[in-house]
């Protein structure tokens, strides 16, 4: 457990640019007040509403909840919060605004460009994708290819404007997230 706290300590201060001064814990265990309970299981129960509603609004199974998690949990963290001041959770945590110009819609349809050496002259130039995300190790995006249930990361892609339903907004998912008032607690403080 020691080795887990140390290597989460060495990242933070390494993203962060700042030097851990002093680390409260509660002792080890859940959590001891009433209230961050229910600020915990709220945030939950929003995340897994997000899932849901961006895998059926997708038309993908359920076996791409953890695609669909992470990515919700992306959207929490750039979207403004009341609790903070109306400010972001990414914005708090690394004190810059984060870059959402890139931000899709999680099921858009994408087209990957096929590099000419790579097809016939009457073959497709693009491959047909669904867009799940961004790559974890470099600036791409996350794809899966449908027929085949292979991931590509890819940073050539064009997304169709129409995405996969004109019903999918954002701002549906955010309803839920702003009722819970949740509130982010940073238990860590830097000098």
């Amino acid at each position: 457990m020691a080795q887990h706290l140390r290597t989460f300590v060495a990242h933070v201060e390494l993203e962060t640019g700042q030097k851990l001064k002093v680390l409260h814990s509660d002792g080890g265990g859940e959590y001891t007040a009433r209230e961050h309970n229910g600020v915990a299981e709220c945030m939950n129960r929003t995340l897994v509403e997000w899932v849901h509603t961006m895998l059926v609004e997708a038309k993908l199974p359920d076996t791409y909840w953890w695609d669909a998690l992470w990515y919700a949990t992306l959207l929490h963290n750039v979207s403004l919060t009341h609790s903070l001041s109306d400010s972001m959770p990414e914005k708090s945590w690394s004190r810059n605004k984060p870059d959402v110009s890139r931000l899709r819609v999680f099921g858009h349809k994408a087209f990957i460009h096929i590099p000419d050496k790579l097809h016939g002259k009457l073959s497709a130039k693009s491959l047909v994708c669904t867009f799940i995300g961004y790559a974890q190790q470099r600036k791409a995006y996350h794809l899966v290819h449908r027929p085949s249930k292979h991931f590509i990361d890819s940073r050539n892609v064009i997304f169709n404007k129409g995405g996969t339903s004109t019903s999918y907004h954002f701002h549906t998912l955010s309803i839920h997230f702003h009722i819970c008032h949740v509130h982010i607690h940073l238990h860590a403080r830097y000098h």
